[in-house]
């Protein structure tokens, strides 16, 4: 088991949008993690700052940041590197 956290950006004025598009998890992330090995998922969002800090478990030790990146970027968030 490898356990991982990244953080994001949620871009101003698409608060609502995100809340939106997270209400449910959409079957082809929910397959996209599955086949990367994540088991366990959870996003956490800092509303005074805007971060969005995710954690999550996969089987084995490789990361599975890989498989993201052929996932199109979602506008309400931003891959930029978060300070």
């Amino acid at each position: 088991m490898k356990r991982e956290a990244f953080k994001m950006f949620l871009k101003p004025g698409f608060e609502k949008e995100y809340e939106k598009r997270h209400a449910a998890i959409w079957p082809e992330l929910k397959k996209m993690l599955s086949d990367g090995g994540v088991y366990d998922y959870s996003i956490y969002w800092d509303k005074d700052t805007n971060i969005l800090f995710a954690c999550q478990k996969t089987k084995g030790e490789e990361s599975s940041q890989a498989g993201w990146n052929g996932v199109p970027e979602p506008e309400p968030i931003s891959n930029e590197r978060v300070r």
